[in-house]
């Protein structure tokens, strides 16, 4: 009776790998790994003359940069074996922080090149940290709105409030790349959502206008 019990138990087990196996998006891993590739050729085609100028050897820069990408490739397996009910449970606690890095940031981050961007001597940068965790709350957020989100008191408005802030926060280091970055991510995910064309000109049109403000006072203030 055990016995039999313990081969329905692996054969489930097996079952459920097959699953896994099967709910992998194979064209988004395609994506990923041939952009791992490319980079780490472009990595090392620039930096193949100053690694042998400074350090003798062609190969210290990119492997470096090749045993980064195998801790990236660990933590993305693992990642996707976390459930994602967890990640939509944690989003919340992960915005709260990242706000409250990115205030903290600009005023008592460590300053670098004219930027203040950092914590730690340059080890830690909230802004690289917001990138992954915007995309974290937004999904979480955006999927508990559901069709919801077309309405602009329910959708537009909460939804360009947050993201105009963490823009802003992210301007005033000043890390403009990065802000664009993420206000562009973010309106794709709040489009592809389904949130009408018009929202999303809208969203785009106020982004901007807020970025060529805070630009310019910016670059006033340190005039």
């Amino acid at each position: 009776m055990a016995d039999a019990k313990t081969r329905t138990n692996k054969k489930d087990a097996k079952k459920k790998e097959k699953r896994q196996l099967g709910s992998i998006d194979w064209a988004l891993l395609s994506v990923v790994v041939a952009l791992l590739a490319i980079g780490l050729v472009m990595v090392f085609s620039a930096s193949y003359a100053q690694s042998l100028a400074g350090y003798g050897s062609p190969y210290r820069f990119i492997m470096r940069q090749l045993m980064w990408t195998v801790v990236g490739v660990v933590a993305l397996v693992a990642a996707a074996r976390i459930d994602y009910g967890w990640w939509e449970r944690l989003s919340i606690f992960l915005m709260a922080g990242a706000l409250l890095l990115l205030m903290a940031v600009v005023t008592v981050g460590n300053e670098t090149f004219g930027a203040q961007r950092f914590f730690f001597g340059g080890s830690v940068q909230p802004s690289e940290a917001a990138k992954v965790i915007i995309i974290i709350y937004a999904s979480a957020w955006l999927a508990s709105k559901g069709q919801r989100v077309r309405d602009v008191r329910v959708g537009l408005l909460p939804f360009g409030v947050l993201m105009g802030i963490i823009a802003v926060l992210i301007v005033m280091q000043p890390n403009i790349s990065t802000a664009v970055l993420i206000v562009a991510t973010a309106m794709i995910m709040f489009f592809i959502a389904g949130a009408k064309l018009n929202q999303l000109l809208f969203l785009g049109a106020i982004g901007t206008l807020t970025f060529a403000m805070v630009i310019n006072y910016s670059s006033y203030a340190q005039g």
